[in-house]
């Protein structure tokens, strides 16, 4: 195994599909009608720009409809997701206590303020509102998952750990709880408990590319770079444009000394993020052995 460092993919991303909206949504003619719209209608525009990550306009629909009903939690929830996208924290932030207040007993609007106060790293109030969540609906898998991501964050994997174990024995579904414990794992340097979580994750999304990434980088360090190899070349497929994937498998070639298709990887990785020293560093050290 290299002793260079290879990175691990540490979160997967999420996509959405933007909503189509009609050419004359917003034209002059409209005006009329929306003096006599509901404070429903306001809000369905809300989730549908929403949608679309028009995140700005839905704000602006979404205070529509709760000049109309101030006192709709709903509507407040869905303005803190507003703003939380927009990385408004501190409005999202805002939204989301009055929707507490109207709804103290909703599990959701408090797992909702756990992730604005995890997005402005407080995590201790962030850990606090997810235990809140939990305490109202014992049951409630997306925010034992929320708290496992706390407790990594703060660097205690054994906790991260607990809390994802138990989000993966509520709902078995979600490839990224399992790929969750193996990055914790990972961390631990426990690297066949990751390798075999990594497995259980991509059980559940066969595309799912960082837990490609993470499992070739697990595989490399228990020396198994044949494995590893695979692993990243599946990466690739799925991603890309990931200079990280691209790096780790100019690792593992080099492990196998392969010195000519890990320069190929390196000068990828260099391409796509051509401030790193370290990717730099590692095309140079390549290109030297194949002399």
């Amino acid at each position: 195994m290299l002793k260079k460092k290879i990175a691990v993919a540490l979160l997967g991303a999420l996509m959405f599909s933007p909503a189509v909206l009609p050419p004359n949504y917003f034209s002059p003619a409209s005006v009329a009608y929306a003096e006599t719209k509901t404070a429903e209608d306001w809000y369905n525009e809300g989730r549908e720009l929403y949608r679309a990550k028009n995140y700005s306009e839905s704000v602006e629909r979404y205070k529509q409809a709760l000049k109309l009903d101030p006192n709709n939690a709903i509507f407040w929830y869905y303005l803190s997701c507003s703003y939380f996208e927009m990385k408004n924290y501190d409005n999202a932030l805002d939204s989301i206590k009055k929707s507490i207040e109207l709804a103290p007993k909703d599990p959701d609007v408090w797992n909702r303020a756990g992730r604005i106060y995890r997005g402005m790293k407080n995590y201790n109030e962030a850990a606090y509102h997810f235990k809140k969540a939990i305490e109202i609906n014992p049951n409630y898998d997306i925010a034992y998952n929320n708290l496992g991501d706390i407790y990594f964050a703060l660097q205690q994997y054994d906790d991260a750990i607990e809390y994802y174990q138990k989000a993966t024995a509520l709902d078995p579904k979600p490839a990224i709880y399992w790929f969750n414990l193996g990055r914790s794992y990972d961390r631990l340097e426990n690297y066949n408990k990751a390798i075999e979580n990594y497995k259980k994750s991509l059980n559940r999304d066969s595309n799912y590319g960082s837990a490609w990434n993470n499992l070739g980088v697990a595989y490399s360090n228990i020396g198994e770079s044949s494995k590893a190899l695979e692993s990243l070349q599946r990466a690739i497929e799925i991603l890309p444009n990931s200079a990280t994937t691209w790096y780790n498998l100019g690792c593992v070639c080099e492990e196998l000394e392969n010195y000519e298709d890990a320069v190929s990887a390196y000068k990828k990785a260099v391409e796509l993020n051509p401030n790193n020293a370290e990717y730099q560093e590692s095309l140079e050290e390549a290109l030297a052995k194949l002399k």
